[in-house]
């Protein structure tokens, strides 16, 4: 068997209900944010791979949407993070991260995915 490629992760419907955000509202907020060189984003899971990969693929609204290149794995960190544009603060202690930076690669075509819990292993996809 070959070695994983990248992982995937599955932003659930919760995380846009929480900041008031649909799928659709959503794609131009990650995309400028993500454009930037030095943007990071955050990614809390309750356990961490333990293979080196190189892309991380997000899944939501039924389908693989980005690849990102991986940053790194942290264990039992804790972030705040402000939410904007009202400013609450968010605090999690002592979680996993997986770091994931840009520039965010948008699918070349429909990949269904359901989504699912923690993370899997994948070949590359695009």
């Amino acid at each position: 068997m070959e070695p994983p490629e990248a992982i995937l992760l599955t932003l659930p419907v919760a995380f846009f209900q929480d900041r008031g955000m649909t799928c659709a509202e959503f794609y131009p907020y990650f995309e400028r944010l993500m454009k930037h060189p030095d943007s990071l984003w955050n990614f809390k899971l309750t356990n961490l791979p333990t293979m080196d990969v190189a892309w991380v693929y997000l899944v939501f609204d039924g389908f693989v949407q980005y690849r990102l290149n991986l940053v790194q794995y942290e264990r039992n960190v804790t972030k705040v993070f402000k939410d904007a544009p009202y400013g609450r603060a968010r605090v999690f202690e002592a979680c996993n991260w997986v770091i994931l930076c840009g520039p965010p690669i948008k699918a070349p075509f429909d990949i269904p995915m359901r989504g699912f819990q923690g993370f899997r292993y994948s070949k590359q996809l695009f």
